[in-house]
């Protein structure tokens, strides 16, 4: 059992930061930011696995608009570069912590689950590979494609359903981490926490339904005459959706 609740998720974290740094090393437009964004993370993680769960919780659903809009840098995703460090110095810090958690009623779908998207990305992986494409280079194109956020990258990529396996572990590493007794948060500081960025969220989207800054580029090229308030999440269906996912917690 300990291997499944600890080694695994500390050993596929680790895999998960590793991809961000290598990626970011073969970056020659955004290789510093990059490195130093996962390394932030990493150190919060160290400092404190409560407030780097929290500051994700925070600092996520205003990252898009900080590194696309404020920065220009599309091609980065600030917020899962942050996420990469916290989860894997969060889940080797709880490999090693003595508390053990209450077992949670999702856990047993949440290991099913992570263990089916591992088969999958290792058979999509040989399907590469029987398709005249190295399993190394199978294995590790989504690491450096994953952390790009601009639609024409993704549209075009050719190990998209990898990608969305890393997604899927993310999420599961990230729960597990943040509903450990390690991490120790209540709800109400969730709550809290998601509360205050919601706050600074639809702040930011009615001063930019006055203001028109930040526009969408992809909605500008296809509806150039509209302007469509999308807060710091990119787009208004995406603010719409976190919205009202975020409205029964807060």
């Amino acid at each position: 059992m300990r291997v499944v609740t600890g080694v695994l998720p500390a050993a596929l974290a680790t895999l998960l930061a590793w991809g961000a740094v290598r990626s970011a090393m073969t970056d020659p437009d955004f290789a510093t930011l990059r490195l130093v964004t996962v390394a932030v993370g990493a150190l919060a993680a160290v400092l404190s696995l409560r407030g780097s769960v929290l500051l994700i919780i925070f600092a996520a659903p205003l990252a898009p608009i900080l590194t696309q809009h404020w920065l220009e840098l599309p091609g980065v995703s600030a917020g899962q570069h942050l996420l990469a460090g916290v989860l894997a110095v969060g889940c080797v810090r709880m490999l090693f912590d003595p508390r053990q958690r209450d077992r949670s009623p999702v856990d047993i779908p949440l290991a099913l689950l992570a263990a089916l998207v591992v088969l999958g990305f290792a058979r999509a992986a040989l399907d590469y590979q029987a398709h005249g494409i190295d399993f190394t280079q199978a294995f590790s194109a989504p690491f450096a494609w994953y952390w790009r956020s601009d639609l024409s990258a993704f549209a075009h990529d050719t190990y998209r359903v990898l990608h969305h396996s890393l997604l899927i572990l993310e999420g599961v590493l990230f729960f597990r981490l943040a509903s450990s007794r390690a991490t120790a948060i209540g709800l109400r500081e969730v709550s809290v926490t998601l509360a205050c960025s919601a706050l600074v969220v639809c702040l930011v989207a009615l001063l930019q339904a006055h203001l028109e800054f930040a526009p969408s580029s992809w909605h500008q090229r296809i509806q150039p005459a509209l302007f469509r308030v999308g807060s710091t999440l990119r787009g208004p269906n995406t603010l719409g959706a976190f919205l009202v996912l975020v409205t029964p917690v807060v």
